[in-house]
């Protein structure tokens, strides 16, 4: 435990609780952002989707004439990019 005197110095304060003074973002470390964490998985996993369309649209460069079953793929992954952006757009704008 750190014994410094002032309570700013302090990592420690009453209590054993964490003293945040001396942080640059003092509610990020104990509240979470404003951001939710399903926003935040929301965005990876959209991500994730778009590579996997990418590495499709590399498979078939440079004409991208899909078959049937590509073709399917990608309006999968296009739905499923859909859904993290509705996720992400009602996390933000709540």
């Amino acid at each position: 435990m750190n014994t410094c005197s002032t309570r700013r110095e302090s990592v420690w304060h009453r209590g054993g609780a964490y003293n945040t003074l001396n942080l640059i973002y003092p509610h990020r470390y104990l509240y979470g952002d404003l951001v939710s964490k399903r926003a935040v998985d929301a965005v990876f996993q959209a991500l994730f989707i778009l590579t996997d369309l990418r590495f499709l649209l590399r498979e078939t460069a440079p004409q991208h004439d899909l078959d049937e079953t590509q073709r399917k793929r990608a309006a999968t992954s296009i739905q499923k990019v859909k859904r993290q952006i509705a996720i992400i757009e009602e996390e933000l704008t709540r």
